[in-house]
């Protein structure tokens, strides 16, 4: 290939470390996007035998460069000149090794949940246990931060009900005649003479209800699940994997979870 003449050499190119570097200097790397310069009256560029459209601005030509989603070599021709680059593989893009393992946990992961039985998907748990892997912790890792915020909203507006329940207390604390205590005075035939204690219904509002119970089953799950992590050799996933605990436990004993009670007929894995 030629070298560029003098003219030429002022098409330069945008390097994000080095800043405006010569086209002939540049280290390319696939799928990415690069800004380019030509201080001039006019310049005519092809890349791979594609014209590269220039737009002025002020007194410099300026372009936007894509380079395709693969590594080789790359034509340039710059006024009919032409030079040949190579473009790198991204580092961000998986080996193929990478990719099947991948796969391999996330197939492992949905084993879990899903059983094929022939033309029909049922959801089956039974004698399945949730392996540690990558994926998983992957998964627990980029979500947590949003775990903390949508707990934090619903601990601080909890689904709550107003409940009754009979109790016998001084008629002289009952403020209004509730039904309940009609009806106990007329089943007792008290009539008129009221004793000094009655039956009566007392409003109290709760927070144990079924809603808040899955969500504490959750809670508890998640806490076993992170108690084997807590043992994994990768020091990085240890030392997160303590933090998470911590902030579960605090969870757990929150006056919030504290004040709902255990149900026992919420499934859950036994294996986690």
């Amino acid at each position: 290939m030629e070298p560029l003449s003098s003219g030429d050499n002022n098409l330069e190119i945008f390097d994000v470390n080095q800043g405006w570097i010569h086209i002939t200097d540049a280290y390319l790397t696939e799928a990415a996007e690069y800004k380019l310069r030509f201080r001039g009256d006019s310049i005519d560029v092809t890349i791979q035998g594609v014209p590269l459209p220039f737009y002025r601005q002020e007194h410099v030509l300026y372009a936007t460069m894509l380079t395709p989603f693969q590594s080789g070599s790359l034509r340039i021709s710059v006024n009919g000149q032409e030079f040949e680059s190579y473009i790198y593989p991204d580092q961000r893009k998986l080996t193929e090794e990478q990719y099947t393992l991948m796969i391999e946990d996330i197939l492992e992961e949905a084993n879990i949940c899903f059983q094929l039985s022939g033309l029909e998907t049922q959801v089956n748990t039974f004698g399945r246990s949730r392996e540690l892997s990558w994926t998983q912790w992957s998964y627990i890792e980029r979500n947590f931060q949003q775990l903390r915020q949508i707990f934090s909203k619903i601990e601080s507006k909890p689904i709550r009900k107003l409940k009754k329940q009979t109790t016998i207390m001084k008629r002289e604390k009952v403020q209004r005649a509730e039904q309940t205590t009609l009806s106990w005075l007329d089943r007792k035939g008290h009539g008129r003479d009221i004793p000094t204690h009655v039956e009566t219904a007392k409003t109290y509002e709760s927070i144990n209800l079924y809603e808040n119970q899955v969500l504490k089953q959750q809670v508890i799950d998640l806490f076993r699940l992170l108690r084997n992590y807590e043992e994994a050799e990768i020091e990085s996933v240890s030392m997160k994997t303590k933090r998470y605990i911590s902030i579960l436990r605090y969870w757990m004993n929150s006056p919030f979870l504290a004040g709902i009670m255990e149900n026992k007929s919420i499934q859950h894995n036994p294996d986690l």
